[in-house]
C-alpha cells in the first residue's frame, strides 16, 4: 500500500550498488527524509545486465525495508540505470511540426541511429525552444529484468531517468557554459558534458577508485584495505610518503586525463568552445590534492559537485544515526539525489527523461 504523504524515493542502480534518497519538502527547500546503500559484494551487475536477479533483489528488499537512516513508507520511486547501455542522440527538427510528425520523425531517426530495433527499445525525448530534440533509448531487455524484479518486491516506479541528467539536477545550478561532470566511481569514471544546460556528449573509461587502491596495493607489496586508506589519506601530495603513492595515482589518473582532452577538442570541434569547468563527483571526487592536479594538467576551473548543498540533513544528526553518517561518503549518493530531487516537482513522471512512459506497469 502507498503513502502518499511521502514522495517517491531516488534509486540509483549501479554496477557496484543500490542507493536510496527520500526528500521531503519542496524543490527550493529540500529535507532529508531517508537514506540508504547496499554494496555489491559479488557481480550482480555488469554490462548494465543483471547477472545475479535473486541477489540483486535481495538487495532492494534489504535497502527499501531497512535503509541505513530513516524509513521508507511510499513504495514508489523514480529510478535510473548504469548508462553503459544508453543511448543518447541529438535531432534539428523542421519548423512547425505538430506531435503526431515530431514522434513520426523521432521514430526514423531513431532507427537509423542507434544500434537496435525501434520495437527493442524504450525511448524517450525532450524537446528544446531552438526544435532541437534530446533523444534517449535503452534497450528494453534490460528494464524488464528491472522492473520485474522491482515488482516482486513491492516497489512501483514512476519514472526512468537517466544518470547524467540526474547528477546535472544534483550538482549544476543554472550554469549557462561548457560544464563536464567527471564522475570517478568504483570501477568507471563517467563524462557528461553539458553546454547551455543540454547534454552533448556521454563517456566512460574503466578507471576509477578500485583501479586507484588496486595499483597501490600492487605496487608497494601492502594489503588492499592498507592501501585504500593510503589512497583516501595522501591521494596526490607529492611529498607525503616520498612521493611514491603520488606516481602510482599519476599513471592512473592520467587515463581519465587524456580522456578529458579529447572531449575537450570534441567541444571545440562541434560547439564551438572548450570546457569552462570540471565538476567532480563520484566516490573518489575528494582525493587530497586531486583538484590542484587537475588544474596543473587541464589549466581548468575545477570544483567538487557538493549534492548537499541546499538540502536540510538534520535528520543525520539525531543520536542514532551520528556514528553511521560519520562513516558514509556523500559523494557516492550524488546520482540518487537528483532522483529525490525530480520526486518533488509537481509532476515527476513527466519533468524530464521518462524511458518507461509507456509502460503499464
Amino acid at each position: 500500500m502507498f503513502n502518499f504523504f511521502q514522495k517517491p524515493f531516488g534509486f540509483n542502480i549501479s554496477e557496484q550498488s543500490v542507493k536510496i534518497v527520500l526528500l521531503a519538502g519542496s524543490d527550493i527547500n529540500p529535507r532529508l527524509v531517508s537514506m540508504g546503500y547496499e554494496l555489491f559484494e559479488k557481480e550482480i551487475i555488469s554490462g548494465g545486465k543483471i547477472l545475479d536477479k535473486t541477489a540483486f533483489s535481495q538487495k532492494v528488499s534489504k535497502i527499501t525495508s531497512k535503509p541505513q537512516f530513516g524509513r521508507i513508507k511510499n513504495r514508489q520511486c523514480i529510478f535510473s540505470l548504469p548508462e553503459t547501455n544508453v543511448f543518447s542522440h541529438y535531432l534539428k527538427l523542421p519548423d512547425r511540426l505538430k506531435k503526431e510528425e515530431r514522434v513520426k520523425h523521432i521514430k526514423k531517426e531513431i532507427e537509423e541511429v542507434f544500434p537496435f530495433a525501434l520495437k527493442d527499445i524504450y525511448f524517450d525525448h525532450i524537446l528544446y525552444p531552438d526544435n532541437e530534440a534530446f533523444i534517449v533509448a535503452i534497450p528494453k531487455e534490460i528494464v524488464n529484468d528491472c522492473l520485474a524484479i522491482l515488482k516482486s518486491c513491492k516497489i512501483k516506479p514512476v519514472a526512468l531517468d537517466i544518470e547524467s541528467e540526474s547528477q546535472k539536477r544534483a550538482v549544476l545550478q543554472n550554469e549557462d557554459g561548457t560544464v563536464l561532470i567527471t564522475d570517478i566511481g568504483d570501477k568507471n569514471t563517467n563524462f557528461f558534458l553539458f553546454d547551455g544546460n543540454k547534454l552533448r556528449l556521454s563517456s566512460s573509461v574503466p578507471i576509477a577508485g578500485s583501479n586507484f587502491t588496486l595499483a597501490i596495493e600492487q605496487k608497494l607489496n601492502i594489503s588492499f584495505s592498507e592501501a585504500d586508506n593510503l589512497k583516501k589519506k595522501t591521494g596526490l601530495n607529492p611529498n607525503a610518503k616520498e612521493g611514491r603513492v603520488f606516481l602510482i595515482l599519476q599513471q592512473e589518473i592520467r587515463i581519465i586525463i587524456e580522456e578529458i582532452k579529447r572531449i575537450d577538442e570534441y567541444a571545440l570541434s562541434k560547439l564551438g568552445k572548450q570546457i569552462e569547468t570540471i565538476v567532480l563527483t563520484g566516490g573518489s571526487a575528494e582525493l587530497p590534492y586531486l583538484s590542484d592536479y587537475l588544474v596543473e594538467n587541464l589549466g581548468k576551473k575545477i570544483k567538487t559537485g557538493d549534492p548537499w548543498q541546499r538540502i536540510n540533513i538534520d535528520i543525520l544528526k539525531q543520536k542514532q544515526y551520528i556514528r553511521e553518517a560519520s562513516r558514509v561518503n556523500p559523494f557516492l549518493f550524488t546520482g540518487a539525489i537528483g532522483l529525490a530531487q525530480r520526486a518533488l516537482t509537481n509532476n515527476p513522471q513527466l519533468s524530464g527523461i521518462n524511458l518507461i512512459k509507456e509502460v503499464k506497469y
